[in-house]
């Protein structure tokens, strides 16, 4: 265990966080790892954006990191296996990553079709959702 997780596993332990904190610490850890509502929350994030002179300091900061556009959801993001045109010459899983799959979906899809061009096959596997404290 490196010193950094000593650190937050004490103060973890022997800190109370504000209720705000715990809060925004809550809803994050629901949100993000479910891609729908990620998006949704995204969605309705557009909408109150202009009204974030009326938000506390800490959330008109994160209000200024939504995306302009954010992009259709991938097809290949659902559990599913793609094979290579090639001989299959490995086996490969991927898990979608929670935040990516809805922020930048061509990620995954560049992966997808590098690994298959190089004979892989790609199974992609549903991830475990996150927990986030």
């Amino acid at each position: 265990m490196h010193l950094v997780d000593h650190a937050r596993h004490h103060i973890e332990k022997t800190y109370r966080r504000p209720w705000f904190d715990r809060m925004l610490r809550h809803l994050l850890g629901l949100v993000l790892p479910r891609p729908r509502l990620f998006r949704a929350a995204l969605t309705f994030s557009r909408l109150i954006k202009p009204f974030a002179w009326l938000m506390p300091v800490r959330l008109r900061a994160s209000l200024d990191l939504i995306p302009e556009r954010i992009p259709r959801a991938s097809k290949l993001a659902r559990p599913q296996v793609i094979s290579s045109a090639l001989t299959r010459k490995r086996r490969v899983a991927l898990l979608p990553g929670c935040a990516q799959q809805v922020l930048a979906p061509q990620i995954n899809e560049a992966t997808i079709r590098l690994l298959t061009r190089h004979g892989c096959e790609v199974v992609i596997t549903p991830a475990p959702a996150a927990v986030v404290r």
